[in-house]
């Protein structure tokens, strides 16, 4: 029965793909299918992670921890973001888990910006292709980024403009937990315990992962059919030598046209062997991996619009400014 069924459903398979050979079509559903092979367990070890803070992460102790750091905490979570291999879809969730608990917005903005933007496998990767010059300045600029978003969201914070804690959607915070050990008895022994937070965080998980991978689906779809009707010819015809708006016009399509980070680097590689100019490249990597619509959207569905608003406005006006002043100061490849 088992071999019946699965033998059916290849014969539908490659009628389909017969079907639809040579068309727009078939190449967006490959797209949408590589991308989510490469981000879907991103998705889901970041809805792990987020539930675990959300139930189980002794908030006092973080909170007391980045607050005994000070002034050093936003660089620290800044390094730290630069340094972690963890994917923008695992550290969007977790940041505001981390957040919606209390812990102190500075550092964890910090985090959150400077994570897309590099990591140590990227920088190998750039350096390879691009020149270990292009590396060092993604990681700078990661870096100057990270401790930018830091002091902004601890500026906004203190006088009272952005309540970071107050801004995360009420299906983060994690209320299956609090409701379930209000309710617990002081008197419940150690197997009910462990069967009670073992059913509660299968809960909010099935429920978390609901509501954020519905946002992580249809952000794929966008990225697979701009990436499949996009002609990269045009898209050099705006961010060439020539034209002295290359940089903004860098930033604006880093948005809908980054797909992945290791993914992009040959792209760009080829790219600024046409032309492109080095400025133009970093500032679609600085743009691309922190406002790509899968970001957003996933971004968005965990904190409100004010806390996306201040994200994408730190990420794309540095973008423009690092470009520029990367145009001017790096030599253009040849």
């Amino acid at each position: 029965m088992y071999y019946t069924i699965l033998h059916f459903f290849w014969r539908c398979y490659a009628m389909a793909d017969e079907a639809l050979e040579g068309t727009y079509t078939r190449r967006v559903i490959a797209v949408f299918w590589e991308l989510f092979a490469d981000l879907w367990y991103f998705v889901l070890i970041g809805a792990v992670i987020a539930v675990s803070v959300s139930r189980f992460l002794p908030k006092q102790r973080v909170s007391d921890f980045l607050r005994e750091r000070g002034r050093w905490a936003v660089p620290f979570c800044t390094a730290l973001g630069v340094l972690s291999p963890m994917s923008t879809f695992s550290a969007i969730p977790i940041v505001g888990a981390l957040m919606a608990i209390g812990v102190p917005a500075p550092p964890l903005m910090a985090f959150l910006v400077s994570s897309p933007l590099m990591n140590p496998t990227l920088f190998v990767i750039t350096g390879g292709a691009l020149g270990w010059q292009m590396a060092i300045a993604r990681a700078a600029s990661a870096f100057i980024l990270g401790i930018t978003a830091g002091a902004a969201a601890h500026f906004l914070e203190v006088r009272g403009f952005l309540e970071f804690s107050k801004s995360v959607h009420s299906r983060i915070v994690g209320q299956v937990v609090f409701q379930e050990r209000e309710g617990a008895s002081a008197k419940e022994s150690a197997r009910s315990r462990i069967l009670r937070e073992c059913w509660g965080f299968v809960k909010e998980f099935r429920g978390f992962i609901i509501f954020i991978g519905k946002y992580f689906l249809f952000a794929l779809l966008i990225a697979s059919v701009v990436q499949t009707l996009v002609s990269p010819d045009w898209v050099l015809a705006l961010v060439g030598a020539g034209n002295r708006y290359s940089i903004l016009v860098s930033v604006a399509l880093g948005i809908p046209l980054y797909a992945c980070g290791g993914g992009s680097v040959p792209i760009i590689e080829i790219l600024v062997r046409m032309g492109m100019t080095q400025g133009a490249a970093l500032a679609f990597f600085v743009a691309g991996p922190a406002t790509k619509f899968s970001t957003i959207l996933t971004l968005n569905a965990v904190v409100k619009k004010r806390v996306t608003a201040f994200y994408l406005i730190v990420m794309l006006l540095g973008a423009a400014i690092l470009g520029y002043v990367y145009s001017a100061v790096a030599p253009e490849l040849i």
